[in-house]
């Protein structure tokens, strides 16, 4: 039967639209998309190149739905690799470039790479164990760190001399949207008001909130059953709580039962309306160079997460970022501020006396 005239085309333009749709989207949602589609296949017990191969056995004519959007992702995820590819080549070689741009780059690529083989293998510890084997990943990790840790050296050195009494403060901001507290588990208000008739200990979780220590009641202060461990927790503290920028706010603040991934975390921006043209600028530098750190350390952790514990190259960057800046007489440095995984603050300090000076 033969084709009608037309068909053909209106069919390759058809795809081609649904083929470009969301290639302009971030590198971190393609990726996303592509790993969802890695991992319904594994589920199936099936693997991302034979679902290639599958699509290459049809026609535009009577390819299914389902095969035309796994492509659009797959191709979305390779053409990001092939424009960071092309950067991140233009980043090493090029003298002109601003080092955060040349960072930026390599990093991207670096991620966009490892995903890409990530997908088309089998998802096993073993396989990713093999991946990142590859020198490549942890060569490249190193030269970005000490590209960014000797540029910030630097533009500490200036800050130093241009801010002499001003303490910079560097916290920490959740990236993305919040958790729902209800997708943790659900109100148990009648069991509340069964235990709180009773004598039972002021300690018990079913009587008093864990986190604010005040007991429960219907309209402002629900009691809130975490379905993962079993804890009541009141409701709008247990929202607050996995919201928060705390290291461990992913995790039941009674029980420290792990509750769902946590969110990933970036300086939040400096400035101050009353500095100079050239200390914003150095502000803004500082906090780009902080940002690209966190973005660096949230890559290690996705790449390294066998070998590396969650967090742990930050902080052993901000370690060897304070050990240069003692080296290089500058009386700047990372400390925490206040409880663990609340931010980073820069003081200033008198390296010789281990004292704080602002």
């Amino acid at each position: 039967m033969p084709i009608p005239v037309g068909t053909v085309r209106h069919r390759c333009r058809a795809f081609e639209r649904r083929i470009a749709a969301h290639q302009n989207e971030r590198n971190n949602i393609l990726i996303d998309r592509a790993l969802r589609n890695a991992d319904e296949l594994v589920q199936q017990n099936r693997t991302y190149a034979e679902q290639l191969r599958v699509v290459e056995c049809f026609t535009l004519l009577n390819l299914p739905p389902d095969l035309i959007d796994f492509i659009r992702d797959h191709d979305n995820l390779y053409r990001a690799a092939v424009r960071s590819h092309r950067l991140a080549r233009t980043a090493v070689s090029s003298s002109n470039m601003d080092v955060f741009t040349r960072v930026a780059h390599r990093i991207v690529h670096l991620g966009n790479v490892y995903h890409l083989k990530l997908v088309h293998g089998t998802r096993t510890p073993a396989e990713r164990v093999k991946i990142i084997g590859d020198i490549q990943y942890e060569r490249v990790i190193r030269e970005c760190t000490a590209a960014l840790t000797d540029e910030i050296a630097r533009i500490l050195t200036r800050l130093e001399v241009l801010l002499p009494n001003t303490q910079i403060d560097v916290e920490l901001e959740n990236v993305g949207p919040d958790h729902s507290v209800d997708d943790f588990g659900r109100e148990v208000l009648q069991q509340i008001k069964f235990f709180a008739d009773t004598d039972a200990d002021a300690n018990d979780h079913a009587v008093r909130c864990c986190i604010c220590l005040d007991g429960y009641d219907a309209k402002t202060h629900t009691g809130f059953l975490v379905a993962q461990c079993g804890h009541i927790i009141g409701k709008p503290c247990l929202s607050t709580w996995l919201n928060s920028i705390a290291k461990n706010s992913n995790l039941c603040p009674c029980c420290r039962t792990r509750l769902c991934e946590r969110r990933h975390r970036r300086p939040k921006p400096l400035g101050h309306p009353a500095l100079s043209a050239e200390q914003q600028d150095l502000a803004s530098r500082l906090n780009r160079a902080l940002g690209l750190m966190e973005d660096t350390s949230t890559l290690t952790d996705v790449m390294f997460a066998d070998r590396v514990v969650d967090g742990q190259w930050f902080e052993d960057a901000m370690v060897e970022l304070n050990r240069m800046l003692f080296e290089n007489g500058v009386n700047l440095g990372f400390m925490r501020d206040g409880f663990e995984g609340l931010g980073w603050r820069l003081w200033r300090l008198d390296w010789a006396s281990e004292m704080l000076l602002a």
